[in-house]
């Protein structure tokens, strides 16, 4: 019978030999299983069984059993991430409550190195080696610092009940993380096994295929990529900029969040084994040019005359030059797909699926125009099918032309297809209800599709 999180008792075994014994046993089921972290909480308790039966265990040891299990699943990945983006997140019940002299502020405690306890000893030893640290309760801080690009893996030292209230988070979260359970429950002058903890702190592997993508520096760079200097390089090279180059600079150092060249970059860098940075910018930049003239013909075709908060191309240069930057960006993104340094064969599939999606999106751009001209209300269906078509398009092209480069797995690609699909409805849905709250200024008009569909 598989237990609920609240059923199973909290319980760290007091022997050290014993918590190796559990963690060796650990590793070994972990191992059989070849699975990939992150798992379900009924799955790492089929584990932590498996774990028992090996070492003769008893109900009372299923959680440190999961906890360990959990994570061997991580280390690969923990490891492998470098020390300076690794955070060391302690609890504050570590410390001597009866001497214990350092300042507590927003963000936690502020160790005033008095040496009373562990605490500071633990500290220097990580940041020595480049470790962010924090000492606070809970993971909320913890997973900030990961949404803000200061970490990509976490090292938390916890009782076991706040690491099981800390599952869920860290589930959707996918961070990599070690966990080193505190020797038993309560609120003040806690204590944790230092040999653990100062191996946890030093274990490292280059094992390069395992090194987390670190999204938010991939963020950041995305967002860096875009200037004058770098779009120059790819658009005119060595020669004089015309009029029209200008105005395509101009165009794409506008604005806009940069999710779909963001959505190549990872796909990108999940895949490839020989990671090249040009070879990275080149497929942003192709996916963004495509973006933009369908940014540049769509704000044309729904007479919007403000996107990101100033005028569109066609409202500030009129129709005629606003159709042509579109036609020359979408040239200019074929024209870097040409150039990419991939086999032959991958160069094909990227051109098919250049070819393929770019006819899709305009035949969904295209039936929603006939539909609001004839004022027709599609069906439900209908409307799914032109949001795959309109937007899960131009996401498609972002993963797959990022994953082919990549050489990745066929069957990869399709399910990357597939995940296209979906998150082009969601998009489309949000966007829906973003109008209907009177939330999307840029808009001339709203249309309601979805909703439309709903009620038809």
């Amino acid at each position: 019978m598989v237990e609920t999180e609240n059923q199973i008792q909290l319980f760290v075994p007091e022997r050290e030999a014993r918590r190796a014994e559990i963690t060796f046993a650990a590793r070994k089921i972990v191992a059989r299983h070849d699975v990939l972290p992150p798992v379900s909480f009924q799955t790492l308790e089929n584990f932590g069984r498996e774990v028992l039966q090996d070492v003769n265990g008893g109900q009372l040891e299923l959680a440190f059993a999961m906890l360990m299990c959990s994570n061997e699943l991580w280390r690969p990945y923990f490891e492998a991430t470098p020390f300076s983006r690794r955070l060391l997140l302690m609890p504050q019940c570590l410390k001597n409550s009866k001497s214990c002299t350092a300042i507590i502020d927003d963000l936690g405690l502020i160790c005033a190195a008095c040496n009373k306890c562990n605490i500071n000893t633990f500290l220097n030893d990580a940041e020595n080696i480049g470790y962010h640290t924090l000492v606070a309760e809970g993971s909320t801080s913890a997973i900030a610092l990961v949404e803000e690009g200061s970490v990509d893996a976490i090292l938390g030292v916890s009782c076991m009940e706040v690491l099981q209230k800390s599952f869920k988070h860290m589930l959707t979260s996918a961070i990599p993380s070690i966990a080193v359970p505190l020797l038993g429950n309560g609120c003040t002058d806690t204590q944790v096994d230092p040999n653990c903890l100062g191996n946890e702190i030093k274990t490292y592997s280059q094992a390069i295929l395992y090194e987390p993508l670190s999204v938010s520096l991939m963020k950041q760079h995305t967002q860096s990529l875009y200037t004058e200097e770098f779009l120059a390089k790819h658009f005119v090279g060595s020669s004089s900029p015309s009029k029209t180059d200008l105005l395509a600079i101009e165009a794409i150092l506008k604005g806009g969040k940069r999710m779909r060249p963001l959505l190549a970059y990872m796909a990108y860098g999940a895949y490839t084994t020989y990671f090249q940075q040009s070879m990275a910018d080149q497929i942003m930049l192709m996916v963004e040019c495509f973006h933009k003239a369908s940014l540049i013909h769509d704000d044309i075709e729904d007479n919007d005359e403000y996107r990101y908060g100033k005028k569109t191309i066609h409202a500030e240069h009129g129709v005629p030059v606003a159709i042509n930057l579109g036609d020359y960006l979408i040239g200019q993104g074929y024209q870097i797909a040409s150039n990419l340094a991939v086999e032959a064969e991958q160069k094909l599939e990227i051109f098919k699926m250049l070819s393929s999606m770019h006819l899709q999106s305009t035949i969904g751009q295209g039936d929603e125009l006939l539909s609001m001209k004839n004022a027709k209300v599609f069906s439900y269906t209908e409307t799914m099918q032109v949001f795959k078509q309109k937007t899960g398009s131009a996401i498609k092209v972002s993963l797959l032309v990022g994953a082919i480069a990549a050489n990745a797995p066929k069957a990869d690609v399709d399910i990357l297809s597939n995940f296209s699909d979906m998150f082009g409805i969601a998009y489309q849905i949000r966007d829906d209800l973003t109008e209907y709250k009177g939330e999307a200024t840029d808009q001339e008009t709203a249309s309601f599709p979805l909703l439309k569909s709903v009620l038809l």
